[in-house]
C-alpha cells in the first residue's frame, strides 16, 4: 500500500491488522509524530516499510517486534533523537535525524556509518562512527 503524501498525522495501534498479506507499506511524506508498539501488529509478511520524511520523534520499544519478514526500514529525515535498542537483521536507514549520541546509541555504531550527532554540543555535526566510543560512553568500555 502506498500512502505517502496523504497528510496522515496519527497511526492508531493495530491500524493495519486487516492487511495481513501486506508486503510493502509506504508512509513517507506525511506528518506522523509517534509510532506506537502495536501500530504494525499482524503484518507478519511486511518486507519493506517507508516512514521517512515525517515528523516522527518517538518510536516505542517494541514497535517492530513481530515483523519477522522485514528486510528494509526507512526512517530518514524525521525528528528522532534516539532509537529503541534492538538488533535488526534487516536494512535500517535512519540518517538525517537529531541524534543524541550517548551510551544508549553505542549498539548502532557498527551498523550505521551515516549517523551524524546533533548533541551533546561537543559532538554536534560529527559522524557517530568517528567519535571514539570511550569519549561518549566513558567507563563503559
Amino acid at each position: 500500500i502506498e500512502l505517502r503524501h496523504n497528510s496522515i498525522t496519527t497511526l492508531e495501534p493495530k491500524a493495519f491488522t486487516n492487511f495481513t498479506e501486506l508486503g510493502y507499506l509506504g508512509l513517507s511524506y506525511n506528518d506522523i509524530n509517534i509510532i506506537h508498539d502495536s501500530t504494525f501488529a499482524g503484518l507478519h509478511k511486511l518486507q519493506t516499510l517507508y516512514l521517512d520524511n515525517n515528523n516522527i520523534s518517538i518510536i516505542h520499544d517494541n514497535t517492530f517486534a513481530g515483523l519477522h519478514k522485514l528486510q528494509n526500514l526507512f526512517l530518514n529525515n524525521n525528528q528522532l533523537t534516539d532509537f529503541p535498542n534492538f538488533d535488526p537483521d534487516f536494512e535500517l536507514s535512519i540518517a538525517n535525524n537529531s541524534w543524541i549520541c550517548d551510551c544508549r546509541f553505542s549498539w548502532l555504531r557498527l551498523s550505521n556509518d551515516n549517523l551524524v550527532c546533533a548533541s551533546p554540543s561537543k559532538y554536534a555535526g560529527k559522524p557517530l562512527n568517528e567519535i571514539p566510543l570511550e569519549d561518549y560512553c566513558p567507563g563503559e568500555f
